[in-house]
């Protein structure tokens, strides 16, 4: 792999991870995942192939469960993770892939539970 394309994935997935509120453009997040799953198809070991791929899916999960990344950016890497979990089925084993889903679930009731909570509780500036 090249150099270059290298560094691009990399500051493709620091935007996504870190997303600028100047910059909140969404395709960000398509051309990572993009990018990532073309990436893991050269490689030439399964093994590699699936770190790739756990690359990608955790680095969605990270952000989404990020409170200071702002929630429209969150939900986007919620729908990219969703997208991605047939993908899951198929390089993790039965075990793995349900421990992956429960984990998921538990991080997406705690942060985005209490993020609506947070929003629907009347401010003290009274």
């Amino acid at each position: 792999m090249h150099t270059q394309y290298c560094f691009a994935f990399s500051a493709l997935e620091q935007a996504v991870r870190h997303c600028d509120n100047s910059t909140k453009n969404l395709d960000i997040i398509n051309c990572y995942v993009h990018m990532g799953l073309e990436r893991a198809k050269q490689h030439a070991t399964k093994q590699a192939m699936r770190r790739s791929h756990l690359r990608i899916f955790n680095t969605l999960v990270d952000t989404l469960c990020d409170s200071l990344v702002p929630i429209d950016w969150r939900k986007q890497c919620d729908t990219y993770i969703k997208r991605l979990q047939p993908l899951l089925f198929e390089i993790l084993s039965a075990d793995e892939y349900q421990a992956k889903l429960q984990e998921l679930a538990l991080l997406k009731s705690f942060y985005f539970i209490n993020t609506r909570s947070c929003q629907n509780q009347p401010s003290n500036d009274a």
